[in-house]
């Protein structure tokens, strides 16, 4: 698949994700349309951020306000 292939983004961003390694928790699948990935780097971030320290740190919600343009 390239990596900039359109529609398996759109895929992933309604979450439709099981059976696509590494993003196929249930973590992963609830994360998958609130970030909506668009590109490689999105999903590496995707994969990086859906983890405990991130999650119990509290860096999740701040990086999605700012990727989404809510935050400075």
């Amino acid at each position: 698949v390239p990596q900039e292939d359109p529609d398996t983004y759109a895929m992933l961003q309604k979450g439709d994700s099981i059976g696509v390694f590494q993003v196929e928790s249930r973590a992963q699948i609830n994360m998958l349309p609130r970030l909506k990935p668009e590109t490689w780097y999105d999903l590496v971030i995707e994969v990086a951020i859906v983890r405990p320290g991130p999650i119990q740190g509290d860096m999740v919600h701040p990086y999605l306000r700012r990727k989404h343009g809510m935050e400075a």
